[in-house]
């Protein structure tokens, strides 16, 4: 039975809890999740916030606009909190995608300009690659958080999935 409003119990834990397999908010005296019908008790229902499980990782990609490899640590912590749910994982394992994709990005306009030193074309070769990946983090990121207001999937464009 749920504590009473009135309780000390009641004031420090919410008054909601999500589904571990949909992620659908729903109030803790419930006996089955509104959203995929499974008893209350078989899914181990979790107190994080999918939403802002996706907002999270979502931005983190705006982020590494400025520190690229410092954010990987924010998809990572998501998965770790949310390993109750499925729908949290799936979202920390997409953002984790698309930042490996831009690490590798990285190092590859490195290593064009490095070779592409000795012909002089390479910095002007990489400085392009570099200007892309800004806006491509720019963009996406922005594209992702407007999908999370939204309450939408996102899927990471030209992200190569690294982690299945």
């Amino acid at each position: 039975m749920p504590p009473s409003p009135g309780s000390s119990a009641g004031a420090s834990s919410p008054g909601f809890l999500f589904c571990r397999f949909c992620g659908e908010r729903h109030e803790i005296g419930v006996a089955r999740c509104p959203a995929c019908a499974r008893s209350v008790s078989a899914t181990a229902v979790t107190g994080i916030d999918p939403k802002l499980a996706a907002v999270l990782c979502r931005a983190s990609i705006i982020a590494s606009v400025a520190i690229p490899v410092a954010p990987l640590a924010v998809p990572a912590i998501v998965w770790v909190v949310g390993t109750d749910n499925a729908g949290i994982v799936r979202e920390a394992k997409s953002a984790l995608n698309c930042h490996i994709t831009m690490i590798v990005a990285w190092v590859l306009s490195l290593v064009i300009a490095g070779v592409g030193f000795l012909l002089l074309i390479g910095p002007l070769i990489a400085g392009g690659l570099v200007a892309a990946i800004f806006i491509y983090s720019i963009v996406v990121g922005i594209l992702g958080l407007i999908a999370s207001v939204q309450d939408r999937p996102f899927t990471y464009p030209l992200a190569i999935p690294f982690i299945k």
